[in-house]
Parts: C-alpha cells; structure tokens; sequence
C-alpha cells in the first residue's frame, strides 16, 4: 500500500513543538564550525526541500561573521579547488541520500577536509553520514521528530533544521517562549514576537 503524503495543514499544529526540540539540542559543534574562522567564507550546498534553511544560514553568517553564499550541486560544480580550500563548506541534506549530496560532499572532503561540515538527519540510508564518519568529517546529525507526517516540501524538517541553525548562531536556547503562534486561517498562519527582542527573526 502507498504511504499517504501528509498535507500542509496537518503539519502546522507540530511546528511548535519542533521548535521546542530544536531549543534542546546539543548544538555546541555546530556553533563552533560556523563561529570559528569567520574571515572564511561560508559555501553553503543543497538542493530540493533543504535549500531554505541553507539560505537563512547564509543569511546569519552575513550577520554574524563574513560572507555567506548558499549554492546548488550545479553552481558549486563551478567554483574553484581554491576557493573550496580557503573557505567553509557546509552540506545540507535531510537524507544524505542521492545524486546531489554524494558529488558534492566526494569534491568537498577531497578539497578542504577540515573545513567542511554536513547537516543531516541519521538514517540507515543517509550515505553522507557513512561517507563523513568514514573520512572523518565533521557531521552533525539530528534525529528530528516528524510524527509521521512526511509530506509537503518537508515542512517540519525545514523548521527543524531553521531552529537549529538559529540557536547554533545565538546560543538561545528560549526562542520558543517569546513566539505567540497561531495555526488559525484568519490570522495566516503566523506567529508573532511577545516583548522585546533584539536578536535575528528566525
């Protein structure tokens, strides 16, 4: 039997309690790859569903530390075995399976071993996780909850992920109780800020 995708609406409700996982997690490695080194530039690869959260961490690393760039397979396939080497790279893929992540993670620890990094969640598939382990790169995998609702341009991993890259650039580990969500169709499914807030939106 085909496994039904789940739809949009049916994910909302969980997205709080996704973020409220993220505020959990252990993210001091992370932390220190993206905070280390800030005169190096921050590549950023992914594609599909991933692309999201990649951008919004080239986004905080513009804020935070130097130049970010997010770019594709096929955009990375352009740049220079020296540009690699006098960067950071960061990979992100939510399965660390296929095409896309298996090329650019070969070129990527091949050129610049020690400044690369994988974001991704742990799976008996994940062949970029196995791939890290074995060349002994740094990978942070997160084993996110998504409550059986796989679905719609992987909503709650797309929040999963956000959440954690926003707590790994300012180590606040209580975003979630300045947030006033609302899944209501009249309010646009938003959430709002309560107080004050100096900090990057998330």
């Amino acid at each position: 039997m085909k496994t039904r995708k789940a739809q949009f609406r049916e994910t909302l409700p969980k997205m709080q309690e996704v973020m409220k996982w993220a505020e959990r997690q252990d993210i001091s490695g992370l932390r220190s790859f993206l905070l280390s080194e800030g005169s190096r530039p921050l590549i950023g690869v992914s594609s599909g569903g991933a692309s999201s959260p990649l951008v919004y961490a080239c986004m905080l690393y513009g804020t935070y530390q130097g130049l970010g760039r997010a770019v594709t397979p096929l955009s990375f396939s352009s740049l220079s075995d020296a540009t690699l080497r006098n960067s950071k790279i960061l990979i992100l893929s939510n399965s660390g399976h296929g095409v896309d992540p298996d090329y650019t993670s070969r070129r990527a620890f091949k050129t610049n071993p020690e400044w690369t990094a994988c974001l991704t969640k742990p799976g008996e598939n994940n062949d970029l996780m196995k791939r890290a382990e074995k060349d002994d790169i740094k990978c942070f995998a997160y084993d996110w909850p998504e409550y059986g609702l796989k679905g719609f341009v992987s909503a709650l991993s797309n929040i999963a992920t956000m959440a954690l890259i926003y707590k790994a650039f300012t180590n606040d580990a209580h975003f979630c109780s300045r947030l006033k969500f609302s899944i209501k169709p009249e309010e646009n499914y938003s959430y709002h800020l309560l107080g004050d807030f100096n900090g990057p939106y998330l």
